[in-house]
């Protein structure tokens, strides 16, 4: 059995159809963890959401921006943007079926030593935190998805609060689960920037470099910065890019993230935005006990795709 972990598919059945064939998954065997943000932008988000049911209990799938912004649509909160392309899914006879399915989908999976979100975890939760904020705010969602999705917008609270009342808790919850990438040093949630760590921004750190985060003792498995590029913190046990370790740091205590993102400008890149997380064979490093990476390279419109994951 192989577990593969698959970035943001947005939309992008063809591409995620060939990436099934190349890993010659199989539903029966293998299982797929999917960091969330299956539809929207690419061509066909209805497609996405058949194959990926179709695919049934192999599949573990977390909730991300894009697809909470088509739950709202569904229930009439929100409005269409300029770049969406949820016409066809909104309008298909079974789209009832798959809008329920994904009110099923958690914000976050926690499977032993591994979680399962779409763009990070709050500096300032251990396990126990992300368990029970991410349950709740689900909870919530189902009991009253118009009032849920009509309160969700807006980036305030910034900074965790235990003692705020369960509306800022259940926005801040999506907010860091589903939209975070830069943070202050105080812990604050920043939405204005979203290039890559290449491009820092004042004292603005990644969630996942900030000083204090506290130790979740498992990693942390998530997608959504598709500018998160090549990275290398003094923190971090490995960097790969483009399917080669290219940096090896001095092992650290507690485990932590892991990439599996592109660095993209369209929807298409995803031919290689895989990684198994169980055959340690493929990189030299993995000799040492570190998980490997598949050097997949698939040809983009006649140039090459990079991509850049990261490991701790």
């Amino acid at each position: 059995m192989t577990t593969w972990a698959v970035g943001d598919l947005q939309g992008c059945d063809a591409s995620f159809e060939r990436l099934l064939e190349q890993l010659d998954f199989d539903p029966k065997r293998d299982t797929l963890w999917l960091t969330g943000d299956l539809v929207n932008r690419g061509p066909d988000s209805l497609g996405v959401l058949r194959r990926v049911r179709r695919l049934g209990d192999s599949v573990r799938c977390v909730l991300g921006n894009h697809d909470l912004h088509l739950l709202a649509l569904a229930h009439g909160i929100g409005r269409h943007k300029r770049k969406d392309t949820l016409g066809d899914l909104l309008a298909a006879t079974d789209a009832d079926q798959h809008i329920d399915w994904l009110m099923s989908l958690p914000l976050a999976h926690l499977e032993g030593e591994r979680a399962l979100v779409h763009a990070g975890v709050s500096p300032s939760w251990d396990r126990a935190t992300l368990e029970e904020q991410s349950n709740q705010t689900v909870a919530a969602m189902r009991d009253d998805p118009v009032g849920f999705f009509t309160r969700m917008y807006g980036n305030q609270p910034a900074r965790w609060d235990p003692d705020d009342d369960a509306e800022s808790r259940h926005r801040y919850t999506v907010n860091s689960l589903t939209r975070m990438r830069w943070v202050s040093p105080d812990g604050a949630l920043d939405f204005d920037h979203k290039l890559g760590p290449d491009r820092p921004h004042g004292d603005l750190l990644p969630w996942f470099a900030h000083p204090k985060r506290v130790a979740l003792g498992m990693d942390v498995y998530f997608g959504h910065w598709s500018t998160l590029g090549r990275v290398a913190w003094p923190e971090l046990r490995r960097l790969v890019a483009d399917g080669r370790l290219v940096q090896t740091e001095r092992d650290l205590e507690p485990r932590g993230p892991v990439a599996v993102v592109l660095a993209r400008e369209d929807h298409h890149a995803l031919d290689r935005d895989a990684e198994r997380l169980d055959r340690p064979e493929v990189l030299p490093a993995a000799e040492r006990g570190h998980r490997a990476l598949e050097e997949e390279s698939v040809p983009l419109r006649d140039r090459p795709v990079r991509q850049h994951r990261l490991l701790e």
